[in-house]
């Protein structure tokens, strides 16, 4: 008698509101800290909404699970970096040039930031571990491109303070290889390679079917007008144009000391404000990373 014979547990939740609580308040802090993360906030909701949920955009919203936007999405995958157009025409999914230039122009720009995989690392130095949240993030890119972009815009980590009295290089890890990786000049020059490509191939790809630049035009822009895949790709390339630069000044002040930033001025402006080939420039011509930052990286 007096004891227990049954009883049963309540499963706890998944998702706990601490955990939300203690998000939402990390997240405005950062937002507190850097005011301009808003404008990202802004543009995602907008991006979202125009792009995926609402009917204002040209063609059915992704709620709608268009087949034929799948099938635009399986042949675009299967002519890849043009691979397949070029090498054997036959064999490669029959779609218009300046849609697949648009997409494989689209693929390049997203990985150009992988570039930037060392904003991404753990700045958490009490621990071993590898972290880089920059990572995942350019893989989702290669998929979602914007709708993943602009979140890790909004919630990376608040840079300190720039100084011009850096921490001692004991304080960081030293860089994974793939971070290594991400600091070569193949990396911009294969993706500025694949974009010159891209464009090529929308002005002059299948020039037999789509003819002179006024012809393969006008029937694009019919496609642009009934398509959401379509205009997705024109929404992408507006926004990284808009955000490509957001993670410069960041970068090149781990590689120079502020007394010496204004020599890349020039630099900086390239790669903030000139589309795509301005962001391949700023990755191929920035200063190699500092010591503190960088441990065992040579310059490429």
């Amino acid at each position: 008698e007096g004891l227990i014979s049954t009883g049963f547990d309540i499963p706890e939740p998944v998702i706990k509101a601490g955990s939300i609580n203690l998000y939402i308040l990390q997240l405005a802090r950062k937002l507190i800290a850097e005011p301009r993360r808003a404008i990202a906030v802004g543009f995602w909701i907008f991006y979202c909404w125009i792009l995926f949920l609402s009917d204002v955009a040209p063609g059915l919203n992704a709620l709608q699970l268009d087949p034929n936007t799948w099938a635009e999405v399986r042949d675009l995958s299967l002519n890849f970096w043009l691979v397949l157009p070029i090498v054997s025409p036959a064999a490669a999914p029959h779609l218009h040039p300046l849609l697949e230039g648009t997409f494989n122009l689209v693929l390049a720009w997203s990985g150009l930031f992988a570039g930037f995989l060392i904003d991404g690392r753990s700045k958490d130095t009490s621990t071993s571990k590898d972290s880089n949240s920059m990572l995942s993030t350019v893989v989702g890119m290669q998929l979602l491109t914007n709708a993943i972009y602009l979140p890790y815009l909004v919630t990376r980590d608040v840079e300190e303070e720039a100084t011009t009295n850096p921490p001692p290089s004991s304080s960081f890890q030293p860089l994974t290889s793939l971070e290594s990786a991400a600091e070569s000049k193949v990396l911009p020059a294969v993706f500025l390679a694949v974009g010159g490509l891209a464009a090529w191939w929308g002005v002059a790809g299948r020039l037999d079917e789509y003819g002179d630049w006024a012809e393969r035009w006008g029937s694009y822009s019919q496609l642009l007008q009934g398509d959401r895949l379509t205009f997705s790709f024109v929404v992408d390339l507006i926004y990284f144009a808009l955000f490509q630069g957001w993670l410069i000044d960041s970068d090149l002040s781990k590689r120079v000391n502020l007394s010496d930033s204004g020599r890349y001025g020039w630099l900086k402006t390239v790669g903030k404000w000139v589309p795509f080939a301005g962001l391949a420039t700023y990755l191929l011509c920035r200063p190699p990373l500092a010591d503190k930052y960088a441990g065992n990286v040579e310059d490429k």
